[in-house]
């Protein structure tokens, strides 16, 4: 019997870590950052633009957002432990999200000001997501990061729209 009590613990603990993690090294595929940085430059006339989110234990779980560019969709996929590369045409360049379900019907209601980056001709910019909210209603707000600060976060995460 106390065998069978410990073996439901921890499935259950199991169970838990797998839902808060988002199982983002397991159900993730596309090569890491580390792998692929040396590939991952701005096309002639454009900034590359790079949105990564940290694989974390708070925040989102399973879910998935949606990114977009100006009000354009870029993708439906990012969620912890993904980044995302864009190439940008120059000038302004606002970044927005949603979440692909929500658990509130508040959420949909509460807007968060996002930055507005300003896209030169071959430079490469990092944005990092980051979490604005509870555990009931979670956002992704973005901010413009170093380069340093950006390779650092982005490391171990994976690239959901590679070729």
């Amino acid at each position: 019997m106390k065998k069978h009590i410990r073996l439901s613990i921890l499935a259950v603990i199991a169970i838990n870590l797998v839902f808060l993690t988002g199982c983002q090294g397991i159900w993730t595929s596309g090569p890491r950052y580390d792998t692929v940085k040396n590939s991952l430059i701005p096309e002639p006339c454009k900034g590359l633009v790079i949105i990564y989110a940290k694989s974390g234990f708070w925040g989102g779980g399973p879910n998935k957002w949606k990114i977009y560019a100006n009000g354009q969709l870029l993708t439906k996929k990012f969620k912890l432990g993904t980044f995302y590369s864009y190439q940008a045409d120059p000038g302004e360049l606002r970044l927005s999200t949603k979440n692909n379900f929500f658990m509130s019907p508040v959420a949909s209601h509460i807007s968060i000001s996002q930055p507005t980056l300003q896209i030169m001709s071959n430079l490469t910019y990092y944005v990092e997501a980051g979490f604005y909210g509870g555990a009931q209603v979670d956002f992704l707000k973005f901010e413009q990061v170093l380069k340093e600060k950006g390779e650092k976060g982005i490391k171990d995460c994976k690239w959901i729209n590679h070729p």
